[in-house]
């Protein structure tokens, strides 16, 4: 079982950051030579953000809507302690308990995602990544691997009662 949710991470990890690159609707104030994209209102409480979004917001050629964020590289641990929200909630209703070891979790499955070309790190940026050429095909076909897991699991516990089996064939016929 706690393999099966290993395995689990990384699939939300991947899908987490093509639908939060890509796909996340956000909002988008551009004015005065200045753009700044937030998802959440709270964010602008930054006093830097802040500063930002009243200078925007002061320019004669304001502009406000809704786009995509259509990034490459998207942060998921922002701090070292800390999981994106949306991140966080995708885990919550996979069934995860929020938490250090639920972290831990998901720093070790990123760094197996690295590890595995799946994700490339930033440069000069460390902690953001994005998908390689590899993650996007494992997530525009399907692929998971919590199902190979489980299918590779299936797979030796097949193996094994059919070796039983013969064995067991064996021995009634030499008796």
């Amino acid at each position: 079982m706690f393999k099966k949710k290993k395995e689990r991470i990384k699939d939300i990890l991947i899908d987490h950051v093509y639908d939060f690159c890509n796909n996340e609707m956000v909002q988008k104030m551009e004015g005065g030579g200045n753009s700044l994209t937030f998802d959440d209102p709270v964010h602008l409480k930054d006093p830097a953000t802040k500063a930002l979004a009243d200078s925007i917001s002061n320019s004669k050629d304001l502009k406000l809507h809704y786009t995509t964020r259509n990034k490459e590289f998207c942060e998921i641990i922002t701090k070292p302690d800390y999981l994106h929200s949306t991140l966080i909630k995708k885990l919550l209703d996979s069934g995860f308990s929020k938490g250090k070891n639920l972290q831990k979790k998901v720093v070790q499955a990123q760094e197996f995602l690295i590890s595995r070309s799946y994700f490339s790190e930033g440069n000069p940026i460390k902690s953001k990544v994005k998908l390689t050429e590899k993650g996007i095909r494992h997530y525009l076909d399907g692929k998971s691997f919590e199902v190979d897991y489980i299918n590779r699991r299936n797979s030796n516990i097949a193996i094994v009662i059919s070796l039983a089996s013969i064995l067991i064939a064996l021995i009634a016929i030499f008796k």
